[in-house]
This record gives structure tokens, sequence and C-alpha cells, in this order.
């Protein structure tokens, strides 16, 4: 089974960016986001829906997410990096699945970063 690493709207296409490659079906976001476990997924703009699980980055107003940057919205930041925290804390170290850092990033710009120990770079 692939992974979704984010979903993204433009003009009522639905696009998934997947581990398998990217898929595109007519949809509605708002239904995908019914659909999908919402301590996973983040809606980060009214374009994008991200799978926490693969956020590798937040740097100013940009998400690292499956190799791709989604930007996010400005009043959606603070909500976002709650929902990694508790996504990270309350599921993937409760899963032992891999090493998580969550802390502030070194450009200067008022971003987090979030970091994950194990991978090759």
């Amino acid at each position: 089974s692939s992974a979704i690493y984010y979903v993204e709207v433009m003009n009522h296409d639905l696009t998934y960016h997947t581990s398998e490659g990217d898929f595109t079906v007519r949809g509605k976001l708002s239904a995908v986001e019914q659909e999908l476990p919402g301590e996973a997924f983040f809606r980060c703009s009214t374009s994008y829906l991200v799978n926490l699980q693969h956020v590798t980055q937040v740097e100013g107003e940009l998400v690292r997410v499956g190799g791709g940057d989604v930007r996010i919205s400005r009043g959606r930041k603070k909500a976002l990096m709650a929902s990694l925290k508790i996504y990270v804390v309350d599921y993937a170290l409760n899963e032992a699945a891999y090493p998580v850092e969550i802390g502030a990033s070194g450009s200067g710009g008022g971003g987090a970063g979030v970091c994950r120990g194990g991978g090759s770079a």
C-alpha cells in the first residue's frame, strides 16, 4: 500500500502525493479531510492536507512533507505546530517508529523545525 504524503486541491482536482507517485481525481478536500484520520492529517491551508507522519521540517511559511514543500496559512501555523506536537508525543513516539525532535530552526526566522533522525541525508 502507498503512503499519502499530502493531498492538494486545485480547481476541484485532488492530487494525492504518495510514495507510489501522484494521483489526481475530482473531488473536494473537505470530503477527503473527513475520510482520513484526523489525528494523523492536518489542513494547513485551503489547498493542502498533510500527513503529519511525513512532515520533516517546518520553517517560515513552508512545511516539508514527502520531499515536497507545502505552504502553511499564516493563521494555521500555531495549530499545525500544536498538532505536530500531539502527533509526535501520542502516536509516533508511543509506536517507537523513529526518533523525532521538535525545536527551533537555526534560521532565526521564527519558524520551528521538525527533524526525524535515522534517515540518510
